[in-house]
């Protein structure tokens, strides 16, 4: 998590780290994208600017990293939620 003195959790600037630490972000210094999307650029230097200057980047972002993230999850399977009744009287 990427935290500004001023406005607190930078959830772009987090995104981007993460999709960086995992190979979803391509690109360089001059210009990077999400996967496939070349079309869609920004810069680290002026990030927040880019990204609100450009609101499709907020999509294509979140549909870069949202499958990602999703796979990341545990799931719980309808066995593992059954909680004995004695538990609940301790």
């Amino acid at each position: 998590m990427i935290y500004d003195k001023i406005h607190g959790m930078d959830s772009v600037r987090s995104s981007v780290k993460y999709c960086k630490e995992i190979g979803l972000l391509g690109g360089n210094r001059n210009g990077y994208y999400f996967g496939n999307h070349k079309e869609e650029k920004f810069t680290l230097m002026n990030m927040n600017q880019d990204f609100r200057d450009n609101r499709n980047l907020y999509k294509v972002m979140y549909d870069t990293i949202i499958p990602e993230l999703s796979n990341r999850l545990s799931a719980v399977s309808e066995e593992e939620m059954i909680i004995p009744e004695e538990e609940f009287n301790y």
